[in-house]
């Protein structure tokens, strides 16, 4: 049996007082995700990235962001629907059938 909580869940918390390194790494990830959105130069190189950049943010990224939003987690889902302005701002042509969906 696999000892690994859904995504959606908090991390248990640590036994020995150290934070978990999976719970640190998607925190940092979102922070680093919404500074780069935030930052003002990033809608026009966001958009000519290219096809397989879209394609990453569509199927993983938007997914990604979605149950985060459901997480327990108060300080990952915080982040995530922060994220979702900025996306939508810089991506919006790229996300268009998402959207419309």
């Amino acid at each position: 049996a696999s000892s690994a909580a859904p995504a959606s869940q908090p991390p248990p918390p640590s036994t020995d007082g150290t934070a978990d390194p999976a719970h640190e790494s998607r925190v940092l990830a979102l922070q680093l995700l919404l500074h780069i959105l935030g930052h003002p130069v990033a809608g026009p190189s966001i958009l000519r990235a290219g096809p397989q950049f879209h394609y990453a943010v569509r199927q993983y990224l938007c997914t990604s962001l979605l149950k985060n939003t459901t997480s327990a987690d108060t300080a990952v889902a915080e982040l995530s629907l922060r994220l979702f302005v900025p996306l939508l701002r810089h991506l919006r042509p790229v996300l268009r059938v998402e959207i419309e969906a």
